[in-house]
C-alpha cells in the first residue's frame, strides 16, 4: 500500500511472531516487518485472501498480546493486515519499544 494512504504511520519491527486463521486451533510462524495502530506488515507462508480474518500473537517481553486483523492486501508471502482489535495503543507501543531494542542490538553487532 502506498505509504500516503496509510491511515497511521508504521514503525519497522523486523521481529516473529505467530498468526493463525481465526478460530482455527494450530498457530503458525511470521515475521512482522513492520506495525502501526492500524495494521501489520507480515510475511507468512500460508497463502490467504483478502478478507481472511487473522489472530496475530506477539510475544513481547513474555506477554502473548493477540490482535485480531482482517488480511487487506497479499502479495505472495506477504500480507499487509488492517486490525480490527480496538484500543490496542498499549500492545502496538511495546511492539515498537521491542523494534527499537532489537535494532539497538542490531547496531551494537555492527549490523
Amino acid at each position: 500500500m502506498n505509504e500516503k494512504f496509510r491511515k497511521k504511520t508504521r514503525f519497522q519491527a523486523n521481529f516473529d511472531g505467530y498468526f493463525r486463521l481465526r478460530y482455527a486451533d494450530k498457530w503458525q510462524d511470521c515475521y512482522i516487518y513492520d506495525i502501526s495502530e492500524s495494521g501489520t506488515l507480515l510475511r507468512i507462508k500460508q497463502t490467504l485472501i483478502v478478507g481472511d480474518e487473522l489472530e496475530i500473537c506477539l510475544d513481547i517481553n513474555n506477554t502473548n498480546d493477540v490482535i485480531v486483523g482482517t488480511v487487506a492486501n497479499v502479495q505472495g508471502q506477504v500480507a499487509g493486515i488492517e486490525f480490527k482489535t480496538k484500543n490496542i495503543n498499549l500492545i502496538v507501543d511495546r511492539a515498537i519499544e521491542r523494534a527499537f531494542e532489537e535494532a539497538r542490538k542490531d547496531k551494537k553487532k555492527g549490523f
